[in-house]
C-alpha cells in the first residue's frame, strides 16, 4: 500500500500524540524527606546528616488568634482511658501519625504502643494530677489527651490559643500545661486542660528555638536544648517564676534534641532525632553523656513522669 504525503503527515501526528500521552502517564518519583540531625562530634556516635524539621520557623507569636483544626480527629480514638504507670518508662511520640513508644530506663528497650493517632501531635507532657499525657495537634489549637495504651482523645480547641507550631510542652507544679512554639518565640503559655483556656503567659527574657522542654520539679525549673546556628546546641534553663533564661555551658555540635525527659532524682535527658541515642545533660556544666538507645524519629517529642527511675548505664 502506498501513502501520499498528506497521509504520511497525519500518521506522524497520530504517533506523536500517542507517545506524548504515554509520557504523561509515567509516574513521577517523589522525593523523600528525612529527619534529622547533623551530629558530627566524636562525642556523639552514629553520625548522619538529615534535614531538621522539629523547630520550624514560626514568626507569628500572637496566641490570641484561635484557629481550629479537624485533622486526625477520628484516628486512634479509644474509650479505654488507661492511665500511665511509668515508674521505669520514658515515652516518645514520633512520626506523622503520632506513634507512641516507651523507652525502658533499664536497658533502654524501645517498644511501640498502639497504632498512632493518624496526624502529627507535638508538645506532649505528662500530668501528675491525672496520670495522662497531653499534647497539641500540629499547627492547631486542638488539645489531645494521650492514654497508656497509645490511644488518643481530642478534647477540642483551646480558647485564645493560636494555630502555631507548638513543638515543646510539659506540666508545671501549678498543674498548667506549658507549651512553646518553635521559631524563636518568646512565650510559654500555661493551658488549663480542664477548662481548655490559657490561664498564664510567661514572657521569657530571651527568645530561643528548641526541640522540646522538660520541667524538673525538684528545682522547679524548665530545661531545654536550644537550637543555635550551624547545627550547634546549648542547654538552657527557664525560670517559670520570672521567665529568666540562662545558658548552661558551651555550645556543642549535635542533632536536634526533639524529646526530653526527667526522673525522680532530677536528672535531665534528651533523645536525638537522628537516632544517635539518649543523652543525660549535666545541669551545671551543660555537658552530655550517651546513656541509651533511641531510634531515628521524625517529628520527635517526649514526656516522662517526674517519679520515673533514672536510666541505668
Amino acid at each position: 500500500m502506498k501513502f501520499n504525503k498528506i497521509q504520511i503527515a497525519l500518521y506522524g501526528i497520530i504517533f506523536f500524540l500517542i507517545a506524548c500521552k504515554k509520557s504523561d502517564l509515567q509516574p513521577v518519583a517523589q522525593p523523600t524527606q528525612q529527619e534529622i540531625g547533623d551530629i558530627s562530634s566524636s562525642e556523639y556516635p552514629n553520625t548522619t546528616t538529615q534535614e531538621e524539621t522539629d523547630d520550624t520557623s514560626s514568626t507569628n507569636n500572637d496566641h490570641n488568634t484561635a484557629t481550629q483544626s479537624t485533622q486526625g480527629e477520628t484516628g486512634g480514638i479509644s474509650t479505654s482511658n488507661q492511665k500511665f504507670d511509668c515508674s521505669h518508662l520514658f515515652y516518645q511520640i514520633y512520626g506523622k501519625s503520632a506513634q507512641v513508644a516507651s523507652i525502658n530506663t533499664v536497658g533502654s528497650n524501645f517498644e511501640n504502643i498502639g497504632e498512632g493517632y493518624g496526624a502529627i501531635c507535638k508538645a506532649a507532657g505528662y500530668n501528675s494530677n491525672d496520670s495522662y499525657a497531653y499534647g497539641l495537634l500540629h499547627r492547631s489549637n486542638q488539645l489531645i489527651r494521650i492514654h497508656a495504651d497509645g490511644s488518643f482523645e481530642n478534647l477540642g480547641s483551646v480558647n485564645a490559643l493560636g494555630a502555631l507550631d507548638w513543638n515543646a510542652g510539659d506540666f508545671g507544679d501549678d498543674g498548667l500545661f506549658y507549651v512553646k512554639a518553635g521559631g524563636g518565640t518568646d512565650q510559654l503559655l500555661g493551658i488549663n486542660v480542664h477548662t481548655k483556656s490559657v490561664d498564664r503567659v510567661i514572657q521569657v527574657s530571651t527568645p530561643f528555638k528548641q526541640g522540646d522542654i522538660v520541667y524538673e520539679p525538684n528545682g522547679k525549673i524548665f530545661y531545654s536544648v536550644e537550637n543555635l546556628d550551624e547545627g550547634m546546641r546549648r542547654l538552657i534553663s527557664i525560670n517559670p517564676a520570672n521567665g529568666e533564661v540562662k545558658t548552661i555551658g558551651s555550645p556543642f555540635k549535635s542533632a536536634i534534641i526533639g524529646a526530653m525527659f526527667t526522673d525522680f532524682e532530677g536528672r535531665i535527658y534528651g533523645a536525638a532525632n537522628n537516632g544517635s541515642g539518649i543523652y543525660e545533660f549535666d545541669k551545671i556544666t551543660g555537658k552530655s553523656i550517651h546513656v541509651g538507645n533511641a531510634p531515628v524519629a521524625i517529628q520527635n517529642d517526649g514526656f516522662s513522669c517526674p517519679s520515673s527511675n533514672p536510666i541505668k548505664h
